[in-house]
């Protein structure tokens, strides 16, 4: 393991304190082509379709949740 002089006093960011903007939707599906095709065959360290599966799912709540966001605005400002 790697030793850090002095040593840091918080290694680990929780994950739910890191804001991270995401690319663009259709950036990230090139980017995960580019991934499956070029990667993945050498090092496959995910099981694809299940990993697709997750992802396409977690994309279908995250946009029913921004919809219902949005509903939710547009009725409050009636």
């Amino acid at each position: 393991m790697a030793r850090v002089w002095p040593p840091a006093q918080n290694q680990f960011i929780p994950e739910e304190n890191v804001d991270v903007a995401m690319p663009p939707l259709d950036m990230q599906r090139h980017l995960l082509d580019l991934y499956f095709i070029y990667v993945h065959p050498a090092f496959p360290v995910v099981h694809k379709s299940l990993f697709l599966k997750d992802y396409e799912i977690t994309w279908v709540q995250r946009s029913l949740t921004d919809l219902y966001a949005e509903v939710q605005c547009f009725l409050g400002s009636r």
